[in-house]
């Protein structure tokens, strides 16, 4: 075939890459192949063009990549990747707008010449080799990915995700490549790896897998978490600013602090990311970064990343700045539990040593990203400054990485259960988990992340008289399960003290501005057996140093008590007494009888059960031969027969002998008259020969007896001492519990004062206890469960099974959650209701089981696994048994906890971070000044405060400060923790006033403490006025009664004219001016003055405060005697008052409080003091009727007072026509004297005219105009004075205004009948004009 020749040929040869698509590179090879001829091995030489194929291979690989998305990549992240390439042509392939260049080119008679042509350098430009690799970065994910090309979930992709298979060998894992250098292609051809540091396949292939579990498309493994650190901070120039989240790593500030702002100038600010007002005003136009570390090390703090995500765009979208990048910090969480990448951030940065690793045996670090841009820029920065992970590491991490989504699924389970166990915890201060409901963030975790994660934060109480770190090391010394070391991550459980490890860096003042004192303690929850940590725990936290937790008998007390023992002694001990309690389900039994001889070291015990068979086995031993001398030989093998014997392998009696210095066992039988006795020495090596002799006739009951003497060397005593003979007793006690009626349980010869389970348990609990049993099917008694008041003591359980000390497992748990859920649902709803977890730190128990053919973890029978279903019987506590044990004063214990808690909680949010602003504060001068009393005067807005402010002059800014309230204050009583925190008013007046939330006082000297010693409430003298000082004086005695105690008159009000009447003419000039504080003594004073008043006065209502000038502040303030009424505090009468006013749960008792309602009876403001009872019962109670009264329609006629007022006005107009919505709302106010805003007024005629279905009414009025839609709710309107509106046909016919006035007024007077209230005040109240 010819070669194609002219200008066609030229321009077929310079764009064949450029227009040909879809048939992938092979089609290129071949097209290429047919046009430039034979390839260079063919021809020998390499011609001009065809030297130029792999410039032109080069040049197309972006649409080798494309091909591969195409038939590979999902479709949207195709997509994506295109619209970056398309919106970023400058990047890739250079200016796409034509201009005037010159080029050589092919001429018509194939001749190269220099011509000046109008052409697009994009278009003809070959692509570099740095677009080539960033087009190929940009795309290398998007095609390849596991997680695009499959669309797994993150379990699968942790297990899969990556370059997982080795394409040399198809080794089903990436192998560890140790290579420095790689082998090149040829002079200037770059193959996929050059240089380890560069790029290393083992390293690849870890950070496609990160990048695919964080969401990312492009991540770099590092050396460690801090060298991703300090490599995402070379993204920054010198002297950048930064936000940082406050609490940070305690490694991380180390590096800001000390290295980074001194190597690169960078300055550092340290605040709380979720308050977003802060960080708007932070951000300035050098803020580079913004670092995230949520949650945060060690105390677990979350940031809402979407919410400042958003905020910081458009705070730098407002400025006109960059948006500074934003990197999160994902260790502790992890991808399994949250993707930041997905929430909006640019970065991701992790440490590796932890979850990703999680086994503790390795250290690095990552970076992920999905931002093409950025990814190119920390790629050409790792390759600069170095500090990358080693390929075994990798490996490592990438081993590791398989098993992250168990490891954290188990995990975090298990820190769930072990905060709950913390959270209310008598030696517990404060418990930092977000997974637990009561934590501030809870919500955001739930929004935010799978679970609360698997690090818990707790800080101890201190003892008195023991130096915090002195305490720690004592608790260390106890734990066994939990590991004392600085990471966090791994399969075990450790535990890290903060301010000496993770946080060490950092001075004690800055450690306690953030939260972490000597006994703050992180924990990295592993994933043992969660029971196991949470015994681990609990016995570290107990006061008594034992090792292990034993029952052993106190001589002085006859109490049962722990102590330390040798626990395999008692073992061996263990296992025969256990064999003589197992004959009591075989025959008769009347006796058990325990000898131990201290002094001699031997031990002796027997029961008269019946006799083991006297005869020979097909072994060719005797039966007790074997039973006691015989490993793996026994009767109790056999599953299919239920029994209820502690035996089963073989092994318990023979251990005994093994562990003995000599070892005897005598059976008499009375069917045979033959005494058999047979005896080992020398830890069961030696065996003498058995012997059989007759039995006496005086012996008629078959028994078996054990004696033994231990081996005291093998457990390094030399003696029986104290201690375990005391234990041994308490297992003599144990079988006197655990044996039938009728049995008795000698010591030492002596009968046992304890011979059943409610004697036996009055002395592990006391004598206030509850008792109860369980019976089965059949009638026969399963299980017997006792519980008692713990006290300060805590949580302990004794468990039986089976006659079988076994105090952990499947019958201890059950029994325990049983009870620890009904008492926990006993509990009133609400804020006060604690949980299971915490119910049962306030009981302890002993439980008793008979459970069929019994399994146990190991030999030492210490802990059951039998499963419930495999009991044998139905195990449910009796609900009377429940209440029982909750009125034992659990119960009450549990809700003080709860509410302690509650407390430090609240304290901890309300109290922590910097002081609130607050700008509009007038302090007074003394205000915090030690014998200085001070009063704060609260008032009601910010006119209000002018009012005040200005009859300061009178009074002096010296001992009096002036604040003003927005709105209303808050019901705290029905108010939610979310609300309280926050509500800036509670947290502005704690501050100003110096209060702590839920503080107690006992001392004057504490009031003095305080920057304020009273409060002043300055509100307006209406009905809203009144309900403000009634909030406040809520406000006070539910959170700080003691406060009132120690002070009664903390609180008071401040009262002005709500009406003041004038002189009129001057013939009446000489008569006084009068004011009047309240509507009742003003109606007083007209009946007094006779109908023809307003001839010789003239009247003017106060609405509120502003309408008083500044001379009459003035005058008010020369005159404080006159306007400051001081409320007293009586106690529990008051108490009860205010609770039964704002308490949602008291409203029936605040309808028998209306009920009494008396208009005319009214404070008395001449008065220079009242009880709070007195304010709610005269003042508060007038607020109340009249709350009712506007907000319940009546039954007469459907409408509110406001709507009555809106409908008077219409019907007396309805000939004006249609009229704007701002016009009638001044028309209404004017006419019928209505004295709330404007703004309520326009909500009323709105709604009054919506007509759309949802209003709940039949529109009165037209709406003309947009008044609200069904989709966009009745609140999306025009404003007022865009929309009209008319009465509507149905009130629009004559008669009808008529019809309807005489309506109002009957109807007025009907109710005012009913609550017995005047004519006059009634149509005030009910708006009828």
């Amino acid at each position: 075939m010819p070669r194609p020749r002219g200008r066609f040929g030229a321009l077929v040869i310079v764009t064949a890459g450029l227009l040909l698509r879809g048939g992938g590179f092979s089609f290129l090879q071949a097209f290429h192949g047919k046009l430039l001829g034979p390839r260079r091995s063919d021809r020998g030489r390499c011609s001009h063009i065809a030297c130029r194929q792999q410039d032109l291979r080069s040049t197309l690989e972006a649409v080798e990549i494309q091909d591969i998305a195409n038939s590979r990549a999902d479709k949207y992240q195709l997509l994506s990747q295109r619209e970056h390439v398309l919106h970023r042509p400058d990047m890739y392939i250079g200016p796409v707008e034509p201009r005037e260049e010159t080029a050589w080119v092919l001429n018509g008679s194939n001749k190269i010449v220099e011509n000046s042509l109008l052409i697009s350098p994009g278009l003809m430009r070959r692509m570099g080799v740095r677009q080539r690799r960033l087009l190929w970065e940009a795309h290398r994910h998007v095609a390849t990915s596991f997680r695009a090309r499959t669309g797994a979930r993150f379990d699968t992709l942790a297990v899969h995700a990556g370059d997982q298979h080795d394409p040399g060998h198809g080794a089903v894992i990436p192998p560890i490549t140790t290579a420095t250098s790689f082998v090149q292609p040829n002079l200037g051809q770059e193959g996929k790896f050059a240089y380890s540091r560069c790029g290393n396949p083992t390293r690849s292939a870890y950070e496609s897998a990160l990048a695919d579990l964080e969401a990312g498309t492009w991540a770099t493994a590092t050396a460690s978490g801090m060298a991703a650190t300090a490599l995402a901070l070379e993204l920054l120039e010198p002297g950048a600013h930064v936000l940082v989240m406050r609490g940070v790593y305690g490694g991380t500030f180390r590096l800001f602090e000390t290295v980074r702002s001194r190597t690169m100038n960078l300055q550092f600010t340290y605040l709380d990311l979720n308050d977003l007002e802060d960080v708007r005003q932070q951000m300035r136009k050098e803020t580079g970064m913004i670092w995230i570390e949520s949650p945060t090390n060690p105390l677990l703090k979350l940031v809402d990343i979407p919410k400042l995500v958003e905020a910081v765009k458009a705070k730098a979208a407002k400025d006109g700045t960059p948006a500074p990048l934003i990197c999160a910090d994902n260790t502790f969480a992890t991808a399994w539990n949250q993707q930041p990448l997905e929430l909006g951030v640019d970065l991701v940065m992790l440490s590796a040593s932890k979850y990703i690793g999680g086994h503790s045996d390795m250290t690095g670090g990552a970076l992920v990203t999905k931002d093409p841009v950025l990814a190119q820029r920390l790629a050409s920065l790792a390759k600069a400054v170095g500090g990358i992970a080693s390929p075994f590491e990798a490996y490592l991490a990438l081993r590791g990485m398989k098993t992250l989504a168990v490891r954290m699924e188990r995990q975090c389970r298990n820190a769930q259960r072990v905060a709950e166990f913390l959270d209310g915890h008598p030696c517990v201060a404060e418990v930092h988990y977000p997974g637990l409901s009561r934590h501030p963030q809870h919500e955001l975790c739930k929004r935010q992340m799978r679970s609360g994660g698997a690090v818990v934060t707790v800080r101890f109480k201190g003892r008195p008289g023991e130096e915090d770190l002195d305490m720690m090391r004592r608790f260390f010394s106890k734990i066994k399960f939990w590991i004392l070391a600085e990471s966090l991550g791994g399969v075990e459980s450790m535990i890290n003290h903060s301010a000496t490890m993770s946080h060490g860096s950092m001075t004690k003042e800055q450690r306690a501005s953030v939260g972490i004192y000597d006994t703050t303690l992180r924990l990295s929850v592993g994933v043992e057996d969660c029971d196991d940590l949470i015994e681990d725990l609990d016995h570290a936290l107990k006061a008594e140093p034992a090792a292990v937790l034993e029952a052993a008998y106190r001589q002085r007390c006859d109490r049962l008590v722990f102590c330390r023992m040798q626990k395999e002694k008692v073992q061996i001990f263990n296992e025969i007494l256990v064999n003589a309690i197992d004959r009591q389900f075989q025959s008769g039994m009347s006796e058990i009888r325990v000898d131990v001889n201290a002094k001699a070291g031997r031990i002796s015990i027997s029961n008269d059960g019946g006799p083991i068979p006297i005869e020979k086995h097909e072994s060719g031993h005797y039966v007790p031969t074997l039973v006691f001398g015989e490993f793996l030989s026994g009767d109790n093998f056999n599953d299919t027969k239920v029994r209820f014997t502690g035996g089963r392998n073989g092994v318990g009696a023979k251990a005994t002998n093994a562990f003995s210095r000599s070892f005897e066992v005598q059976v008499d039988d009375p069917g045979t008259g033959i005494r058999f006795f047979q005896r080992w020495e020398k830890n069961m090596l030696r065996r003498l020969p058995a012997e059989q002799r007759k039995l006496p006739k005086s012996v008629k009951q078959g028994s078996v007896a054990v004696s033994f003497e231990p081996d005291l060397s093998r457990f390094s005593l030399k003696k029986i001492d104290k201690d375990h003979l005391r234990i041994m007793k308490a297992r003599a006690f144990d079988a006197a519990a655990c044996t039938k009626a009728g049995i008795t349980v000698y010591f030492n010869g002596k009968a046992l004062p304890t011979q059943d389970f409610q004697e036996y348990s009055q002395r592990v609990l006391g004598k206030d206890l509850a008792v109860t049993k369980i019976i089965d099917a059949k009638g026969n008694v399963r299980a017997e469960v006792a519980a008692g008041f713990a006290g300060e003591q805590g949580f302990a359980a004794l468990g039986f099974v089976n006659g079988m000390r076994c105090s952990r497992g499947t019958h201890v748990n059950y029994a325990v959650q049983q009870l620890a859920t009904g008492i926990a649902d006993m509990a009133p709803t609400g804020l006060s209701r604690p949980s299971a977890a915490t119910v049962k730190q306030y009981f302890r128990v002993v439980v008793k089981v008979l459970v069929d053919n019994p399994d146990f973890d190991s030999q030492t029978k210490t802990k059951l696994t039998t499963t419930t279903s495999k009991l044998g019987f139905d195990f449910v506590i009796p609900a009377d048994f429940v209440g029982e044990v909750a009125r034992l004063g659990v119960l009450q214990a549990a809700i003080r906890a709860t509410q302690a808690a509650h407390q430090r909680v609240m304290q901890q949010v309300l109290g922590s971070g910097t002081a609130p602003s607050v700008a509009k504060l007038e302090d007074a001068t003394y205000a915090g000044k030690v014998g200085k009393e001070c009063t704060l005067i609260l008032t009601e807005g910010d006119s209000a405060k002018a009012l005040a402010v200005a009859g300061l002059a009178k009074i002096g800014r010296e001992r009096y400060g002036v604040f003003p309230l927005k709105g209303k204050p808050l019901n705290v009583r029905s108010a939610t923790d979310k609300q309280i925190q926050g509500n800036e008013e509670i947290k502005n007046l704690m501050h100003i006033i110096g209060l702590e939330w839920g503080q107690t006082f006992d001392s004057e000297e504490q009031v003095e403490a305080l920057r304020y010693q009273k409060v002043m409430i300055f509100s307006d003298q209406d009905l809203d006025g009144h309900h403000i000082a009634g909030l406040l004086v809520n406000l006070f005695v539910a959170k700080w009664p003691s406060l009132l105690e120690v002070k009664p008159d903390f609180i008071q009000r401040f009262a002005t004219p709500l009406v003041k009447v004038s002189p009129r003419t001057k013939a009446s000039a000489k008569l006084p001016a009068k004011e009047f504080f309240t509507q009742g003594e003003f109606e007083s004073w007209q009946r007094s003055e006779g109908t023809d008043w307003t001839r010789r006065y003239g009247a003017k209502y106060y609405k509120g405060l502003g309408t008083s000038t500044r001379e009459e502040a003035l005058a008010y303030f020369a005159n404080m005697d006159r306007h400051v009424m001081d409320f007293n505090y009586e106690g529990q009468r008051d108490e009860a008052m205010v609770e039964k006013v704002f308490e949602p749960d008291r409203a029936n008792d605040r309808k028998d409080w209306l009920r009494e309602y008396s208009a005319d009876a009214e404070l008395d403001y001449t008065k220079s003091q009242a009880s709070f009872s007195d304010f709610l019962n005269l003042q508060m109670v007038h607020f109340s009727i009249y709350d009712c009264v506007r907000s319940i329609p009546l039954l007469l006629d459907g409408l509110k007072p406001s709507q009555r007022k809106v409908l008077h006005w219409a019907l007396k107009h309805s000939k004006s026509g249609e009229k704007k919505v701002s016009q009638i709302v001044g028309l209404v106010s004017s006419a019928t004297g209505y004295h709330h805003g404007e703004e309520s007024l326009v909500k009323v005629i709105v709604h009054l005219a919506q007509d759309f279905v949802g209003t709940n009414n039949i529109n009165l009025l037209e709406p003309i105009g947009m008044f609200g839609t069904r989709l966009n709710g009745r609140d999306v309107h025009a404003s007022a004075r865009y929309i009209h509106t008319k009465l509507t046909t149905l009130l629009g016919r004559q008669g009808v205004k008529k019809e309807v006035d005489e309506f109002e007024f009957n109807q007025v007077l009907s109710t005012c009948s009913t609550m017995r209230l005047p004519e006059a005040s009634c149509a005030r109240v009910f708006g009828v004009c």
